[in-house]
């Protein structure tokens, strides 16, 4: 579709990267926007990529997108771009306080199973289980570290991969964490617990609830 404009909350915010092409160079950064009714990823595009990059886009803030354009990702589920042509703004007058705060969009961890998939949670650090560094089959370097989170509901393990370990090295006990697109994956006594890699979006300063 061509011409999309959608409003909502940012739940997540990513940085924004530069990418070197055989025909074009250029910048881009993703966001993921909840509204009452699901959570869309978004793509901006060079100047809109520098919105990210000033910090003027932030999480929690409630946002228009207009004049953008829809693909299909890797998965077939859509998504929205904003190029050259597209505006955002920031804060609406008429959006501001229409969609939820951010803990209104999380699973509570006792609701989490292995059908859940991809999920926003929220929650207080109640141990650091350990971090250990291994070897890929490419012979590349690589880290895991374990922690678990508990809301009011429950408590579930979570496993952090690789740069987002790196990003989660100095996390305590007692801290606040809020992880979007995290993935619920089954463990091997049946139970769940939830994966944070490069695709999820993780902020240790939130104050939720």
């Amino acid at each position: 579709m061509n011409d999309v404009s959608v409003a909502g909350r940012l739940i997540a915010v990513f940085p924004a990267k530069s990418f070197q092409g055989a025909e074009k160079s250029g910048k881009f950064a993703t966001l993921m926007i909840a509204d009452n009714d699901g959570i869309l990823r978004v793509v901006l595009w060079n100047e809109k990529a520098e919105l990210v990059e000033k910090g003027e886009l932030k999480t929690n803030q409630a946002v228009r997108l207009m004049h953008g354009y829809t693909r299909d990702d890797r998965y077939g589920k859509t998504e929205l771009h904003l190029g050259g042509k597209s505006q955002i703004e920031i804060e609406p007058e008429d959006k501001a306080t229409e969609y939820p705060p951010i803990e209104k969009f999380t699973a509570k961890i006792k609701t989490l199973n292995v059908m859940s998939g991809n999920v926003l949670i929220s929650g207080t650090v109640r141990a650091i289980l350990g971090k250990t560094n291994f070897t890929r089959n490419d012979s590349t370097d690589g880290i895991v570290m374990r922690l678990t989170l508990a809301d009011d509901s429950g408590q579930v393990t979570v496993v952090v991969w690789n740069e987002k370990a790196a990003e989660l090295q100095n996390v305590k006990a007692n801290a606040r964490l809020l992880l979007v697109n995290a993935k619920v994956k089954e463990t091997q006594n049946g139970g769940v617990e939830v994966h944070v890699d490069s695709n999820t979006f993780v902020d240790a300063q939130a104050v939720i609830g």
